[in-house]
């Protein structure tokens, strides 16, 4: 018969692992959607450029300067709200490793204790510079578009 830390135990290690993988599925569809915004709009430069698209008139300039900026916004609010469902993902999974670690008389450790810490710094100190960076790329290839049919 398993002991109640035991049963306990086996319980947190499927919370943490359940945690853990939506942080990291989310992780991979947050780029996804990134990398199918930045392939749109690099494809309608390329279409552009070769002349595949017809050359917009300057009357619609303007809807498509506040659609772009659309794009950005929505991305950037999608992005802050995947990063803080990571965020909390994230605290579930270091929450329940350290309750597995004071049970299994981990947390005692003096090496396992530093390293514990040293990994929470690097999780929180990322803040949000991939979503600002994402975002960044996002404008970058927008002006670039804006510029080559103004």
């Amino acid at each position: 018969m398993c002991s109640e830390n035991e049963k306990r135990s086996e319980i947190l290690m499927k919370l943490f692992e359940v945690a853990w993988l939506n942080f990291d599925r989310r992780r991979t569809y947050e780029w996804k959607i990134s990398l199918a915004i930045w392939t749109a709009i690099a494809a309608f430069i390329a279409l552009y450029l070769k002349g595949e698209i017809p050359k917009i008139p300057n009357d619609a300039h303007s809807s498509l300067y506040y659609a772009a900026w659309l794009v950005v916004v929505v991305q950037g609010v999608y992005l802050v709200f995947v990063k803080l469902a990571n965020g909390v993902d994230q605290a579930k999974a270091i929450f329940l490793e350290d309750l597995l670690n004071d049970i299994s008389g981990a947390s005692t450790d003096t090496r396992i204790a530093k390293i514990a810490e040293a990994r929470r710094k690097i999780v929180w100190a990322k803040g949000y510079w991939s979503t600002l960076c994402e975002v960044a790329i996002t404008i970058i290839l927008l002006f670039c578009a804006q510029h080559i049919i103004s």
